[in-house]
């Protein structure tokens, strides 16, 4: 709970018969510290030794304990605001378990306590404060019921942050393989228009290569019906008066040629 300095004084304070002495709510720590709310069952000078004790105190969030005589003065700071309570030394760990009851009300019912002024919230505060100074002394061991339900709960709220992390990082990994597989599938389109592409531009290269081809088997039909029908000077040769034939034999030769094709 944070570190213990201790000291001496020669005076002894007055003891409080619940253990629990003195407890105040202040703006600070530092120099100037500023107590907004506090209470007491007894008298004594506790008051001036804690501001002293919270004018020294770092404004980062932490807990520490002084001891003087046989009283601690237990701090708990957090937020810009410093919860103090002093007890008898044997009390222990209850102090701070007050502290806690007491920071979680204040920062609930006083969450702009940043500008109010010093004493300002002791009519308002100081009977929630003296109703927990009489529970954490009068039952222990129903906060220690309450401590070890808020252990648990602390500990299912770490083991359910772990989840949450793996889980959040489980997403992360899913979405690099959604991207992944959102390229791939852009890639898998592109190289199908690239195909669909070079298949038209294949189909059009054989369309010109069937049309060459039907030119040369024109060209040849009418070189093979000139050389049929006409001879070396010119005349017809008798085989052009079956004209029919000719024209039979150059249809089955062109369908012969389309066939191969």
């Amino acid at each position: 709970m944070g570190s213990i300095l201790s000291s001496r004084s020669s005076h002894s304070s007055p003891r409080a018969k619940n253990g629990l002495i003195y407890s105040f709510v202040a703006r600070g720590p530092g120099p100037q510290v500023v107590v907004l709310a506090e209470y007491t069952p007894v008298k004594g000078n506790f008051k001036k030794i804690a501001l002293e004790c919270a004018q020294t105190l770092d404004a980062n969030n932490h807990s520490v304990t002084y001891t003087r005589d046989s009283h601690t003065f237990n701090f708990l700071v957090e937020d810009g605001f410093a919860y103090l309570v002093v007890a008898e030394e044997s009390l222990r760990w209850i102090p701070f378990a007050f502290l806690a009851l007491v920071k979680d009300d204040f920062r609930e019912k006083f969450p702009g306590a940043y500008k109010d002024k010093a004493n300002s919230l002791n009519k308002r505060f100081r009977p929630i404060m003296k109703k927990h100074m009489t529970f954490c002394v009068n039952r222990p061991e129903e906060l220690d019921k309450v401590a070890n339900i808020q252990n648990q709960l602390d500990e299912m709220k770490g083991i359910a942050w772990r989840h949450i992390n793996k889980f959040m990082d489980h997403q992360e990994r899913l979405e690099d393989v959604f991207k992944k597989s959102g390229s791939l599938v852009n890639e898998a389109q592109h190289f199908q228009r690239r195909t669909n592409r070079l298949k038209i531009y294949l189909c059009c290269q054989s369309m010109k290569v069937k049309l060459i081809v039907l030119l040369l088997i024109v060209l040849l039909a009418v070189v093979l019906w000139l050389f049929i029908c006409l001879d070396g000077s010119g005349n017809n040769t008798p085989a052009c008066n079956q004209a029919h034939l000719v024209i039979n034999l150059g249809f089955r030769f062109l369908k012969s040629c389309i066939d191969f094709l």
